[in-house]
Formats: structure tokens, C-alpha cells, sequence
């Protein structure tokens, strides 16, 4: 976790990265999708398509954090695999 501090030295936001799938932060990105968005952008599946997302274990899914509340997201898809 790494945390973002103001000129005052508090801190404004936090980000996390998930090692493992979490219910929560699945119902906080919906939340964010839903809240942020269009309708016209939004996944039928979105519930299916991002816990997919989530629980692979070469993603990295990456959630801003303002105290408790989730204030954005990012999830990776690895393009390619390097050996």
C-alpha cells in the first residue's frame, strides 16, 4: 500500500494493490461504474466481467483509496507474457 500525503503531511489518498479476490472491492468498483459512468458504457455481465477480472492471478488490480471509501480503480491486463 502507498499513500499519496498534501502539504501538510496528511494523507489524501492511499492506493492498494489486491493479491487476492475481494467481494468488497468487487461491490466498489461496480459502485464506481455505475455511479460514474453512462448507462450506454456499462456491461450487461459487469457483475461476471469484473469478478472475472479480479480473481486472475496475472492481472493487477490496483484501488484508490480515500479513508475507507474507494475513490477509483485500475485493473491491468498483461498484453503479452515475456519469458
Amino acid at each position: 500500500m502507498r499513500s499519496v500525503e498534501g502539504t501538510t503531511g496528511e494523507i489524501i489518498c492511499r492506493t492498494e494493490a489486491l493479491t487476492e479476490f475481494s467481494e468488497t472491492a468487487l461491490n466498489d468498483l461496480l459502485f464506481l461504474e455505475k455511479t460514474c459512468f453512462p448507462d450506454s458504457w456499462q456491461y450487461s455481465d459487469a457483475a461476471e466481467y469484473y469478478r472475472e477480472k479480479l480473481m486472475n492471478p496475472r492481472n493487477i488490480n490496483i484501488f484508490s483509496k480515500y479513508g475507507n471509501q474507494t475513490i477509483g480503480y485500475m485493473i491491468t491486463v498483461p498484453f503479452c507474457r515475456c519469458a
